[in-house]
């Protein structure tokens, strides 16, 4: 053998253990640095959680695995992302239908809904693009297999991302459930919360309701009637931003209704909850309120779904 070719395969084996390990490592502990690795490397699943960043932190699947009344649609599995990443359209509803086991009847859909995901912003207007489809979400081939080396490929992680995780304020865990943990003294929450409604006014002078979008809300709601419950919820936020909300749609809960009673689906607006609880930032709800919020939402669809039928 040639010392060129020993140095080529060497240089291959080294390829493969490096990459080999970098698939392990990142299968066991993207949770701390992936938002989105755990909810696309997951198998295909029975129930979901579909929405925004609100619903990834907001809504935890083990109390809803607690909960409900019934075993059939259990486990509950976080599948939203972000207002950029998944708001309601074609790349979504997709990535939806192919997480979604495939002979399901009788699972839960918790669908979250607010007016900044059946939106469009300034570049998907003057450009004709949709601000979801540049996530590698959605052009990895091979998705709910783990490790998801297309995946890994696409996100061209640094191994310095692998080897040093440093402050670990996010985990995704393999539920999909986005834990978060910060600092929640005032002062940080009060700054943290005016960078966001800052964030959000800006959205309001920018975002505009989109047809198509609501076009997508709607096809995905009777996508997931063929797979079983169906229930939309609007989650609470900080009082501040609910005003920046209703100043931008001021009937959004009103639409949502008239869609919930056009397609036979009910809505639950947890907004009346709001000033109860605690927030991160004015629009992700904090780690204690999550909690709280679930069993409140769980208990609602356990009484309008899993009641038991008099004799």
């Amino acid at each position: 053998m040639s010392l060129k070719l020993f140095w080529l395969k060497l240089c291959a084996q080294f390829v493969v253990l490096i990459g080999a390990s970098a698939g392990i490592f990142y299968s066991t502990d993207a949770g701390y640095f992936d938002v989105f690795y755990h909810r696309i490397a997951s198998s295909k699943q029975k129930s979901l959680i579909i929405g925004s960043s609100r619903a990834a932190q907001g809504l935890i699947p083990e109390v809803f695995n607690q909960k409900i009344k019934t075993k059939n649609a259990l486990p509950v599995f976080n599948f939203a992302f972000t207002v950029a990443a998944s708001p309601f359209g074609l790349n979504y509803l997709n990535s939806i239908k192919e997480k979604v086991e495939d002979n399901v009847t009788d699972g839960l859909f918790i669908v979250t809904i607010d007016p900044w995901c059946v939106s469009s912003d300034p570049g998907e207007i003057a450009h004709g693009y949709t601000r979801e489809a540049d996530f590698n979400i959605y052009k990895t081939w091979l998705k709910n297999v783990n490790p998801n080396v297309d995946y890994i490929i696409r996100e061209n992680r640094r191994l310095g991302d692998l080897l040093f995780l440093h402050e670990r304020k996010l985990l995704v865990h393999k539920d999909g459930w986005l834990e978060v943990t910060i600092p929640m003294d005032k002062i940080s929450i009060e700054a943290r919360t005016k960078s966001k409604l800052a964030e959000y006014l800006k959205h309001k002078q920018e975002y505009v309701e989109s047809k198509a979008r609501w076009k997508y809300l709607k096809e995905t709601i009777a996508y997931l009637q063929t797979k079983g419950n169906v229930i939309l919820v609007r989650l609470p936020i900080e009082t501040r931003m609910i005003a920046i909300e209703n100043s931008f749609s001021p009937y959004f809960s009103r639409k949502i209704q008239l869609l919930s009673t056009d397609m036979r689906v009910p809505f639950f607006d947890m907004h009346p909850l709001s000033p109860k609880l605690i927030f991160n930032d004015g629009n992700h709800i904090s780690k204690v309120s999550a909690y709280q919020i679930s069993e409140i939402l769980a208990d609602t669809i356990n009484q309008i779904f899993y009641q038991p039928k008099n004799k």
